[in-house]
């Protein structure tokens, strides 16, 4: 299988063009990792197929693709969570975001929800989507809603101090003012998302290698 390299101009001038959707204004603020999570649900949605962080894989996948090109009831195929520990923590997420105590409590119930579930969680570093899905349609335009909200904030404090910046921590003596919090634009939209519509997704991918990995 050939590797091919997409800077950014081919990126827009080649893929958004053929999705016929423009990066999100907010999109060049993000950290890189952040960037990753964004054109992964693009892709997706728009085009399909796999996915998979740079972490070993074990398996072929050329079994799932058939499988799920031939079900009519599946959206997507990947490995199931590994553990509790693993799930995307939403309520983590809405303190650093600075949500009310409401909007806290109702992510703190649906957090407790989501790890008592986490085998019928798709993990998210390793899947296979149907495009145009009903999960990846929900997945983009979420996505998409939480980018709009952060805009003003990310236009006055961009990612610059790390690949992977993180909200208030230290790199160099300075404090990130980065207002993304870690898992707000990949877990917190695709674990609930896997769980309401479980019935539609495999999980009989192995999970990939985490060890050994930046």
């Amino acid at each position: 299988m050939p590797v091919v390299l997409i800077d950014n101009k081919e990126l827009e001038d080649t893929y958004c063009r053929k999705f016929g959707v423009k990066l999100h204004p907010a999109y060049y603020c993000l950290n890189l990792a952040h960037r990753a999570d964004y054109l992964r649900a693009m892709f997706m949605h728009f085009a399909g197929g796999g996915y998979a962080d740079i972490k070993e894989v074990d398996e072929s996948w050329t079994h799932h693709f058939d499988t799920l090109t031939s079900s009519r009831s599946l959206y997507g195929i990947g490995y199931p969570e590994v553990s509790a520990s693993g799930v995307a923590d939403i309520y983590q997420s809405s303190k650093v975001l600075g949500n009310n105590a409401l909007v806290r409590f109702r992510k703190k119930v649906q957090n407790k929800q989501l790890r008592k579930n986490y085998q019928k969680l798709i993990g998210c570093c390793a899947f296979i989507f149907k495009p145009n899905s009903p999960i990846t349609t929900e997945w983009w335009a979420e996505l998409n809603r939480r980018l709009d909200e952060l805009h003003d904030d990310l236009q006055k404090h961009p990612s610059i101090l790390d690949f992977k910046e993180r909200p208030n921590m230290m790199y160099g003596g300075i404090r990130s003012m980065y207002p993304v919090p870690w898992t707000h634009l990949l877990g917190d939209i695709l674990h609930p998302l896997s769980l309401k519509y479980s019935k539609n997704l495999s999980g009989d991918m192995q999970p990939p290698s985490f060890t050994d990995y930046e």
